[in-house]
């Protein structure tokens, strides 16, 4: 099988994929790179799609040293507690009703939320979003799904060793 994060055209040098789930023909793991404009390292969670005929990961979350342990609490808060409505409009899809929020962060570069939101048909799903708080567009989303556990403690455990 073929390595999609290798395979995506996003201006890096992939040194390490890990994936930890392949079902239904999409593709998850834990990326480490090297970001050829400015030569950071960087540790992030991608997920590709089946086919992906863009050779574009659909969902991407930034491990990040100084927010990541914020994030992970952070679902395991809504987890067991769940968000609030949300006293706005958020910039998400209108495919999707927002049911519950959860802000995690905001500051000038960012905004950054775990929402539950729910298809048109009626499927809720948790996701943490990084929005640009000067366009409302969304830099950033991940599915908190069935492997987050193991994502995110893989995460934590390559985010030891980082740089």
């Amino acid at each position: 099988m073929t390595c999609p994060p290798k395979l995506a055209d996003l201006n890096r040098t992939v040194i390490e994929a890990i994936p930890v789930d392949r079902s239904n023909g999409w593709w998850t793991g834990l990326v480490r790179d090297r970001y050829t404009p400015t030569g950071e390292l960087r540790l992030r969670l991608e997920r590709y799609p089946p086919g992906n005929p863009k050779n574009r990961p659909e969902h991407i979350w930034r491990i990040r040293t100084d927010f990541w342990e914020t994030e992970r609490e952070a679902v395991k808060i809504f987890e067991r507690k769940g968000g609030k409505k949300p006293s706005g409009v958020l910039p998400i899809s209108d495919f999707y009703t927002v049911k519950e929020e959860l802000p995690i962060r905001e500051d000038g570069s960012r905004r950054v939320s775990l929402v539950r939101i729910e298809k048109k048909w009626g499927q809720a799903s948790d996701r943490l979003y990084h929005w640009d708080p000067e366009d409302d567009s969304v830099k950033q989303k991940w599915t908190v799904g069935k492997q987050w556990n193991r994502l995110s403690n893989l995460a934590t455990r390559e985010l030891e060793g980082f740089q």
